[in-house]
């Protein structure tokens, strides 16, 4: 996975979920989570990737999330991203799912 600050002008965690062969996965389940204290977290949001495997949450404030994705036929992977207070958006460019569910 590569991480990646864009500008700050638009708060927001943005990237594409990818299989083991580099292609996108479609309708993917992304969740993102604040860790807002030792073993507590917020939840911000949920969605499905579009049909280039992309995400994009916005309104985002300076903090660590957790980014959860996951579809079916493979095994959820969780990312942890550091979004800082003065530049507080990146994009997720990759993120790989690389095993399958049973293999």
């Amino acid at each position: 996975m590569t991480v990646e600050e864009s500008s700050p002008a638009v708060p927001k965690l943005a990237g594409v979920v990818l299989d083991a062969n580099e292609e996108p996965i479609i309708e993917a389940d992304v969740v993102v989570r604040r860790i807002i204290g030792k073993d507590k977290t917020y939840y911000v949001g949920s969605q499905r990737t579009d049909e280039n495997g992309r995400f994009c949450f916005g309104g985002l404030h300076g903090g660590t999330y957790i980014v959860g994705t996951g579809a079916r036929g493979f095994n959820a992977v969780l990312t942890t991203v550091k979004l800082q207070p003065k530049n507080r958006s990146i994009r997720l460019r990759k993120i790989k799912i690389l095993q399958p569910v049973g293999t």
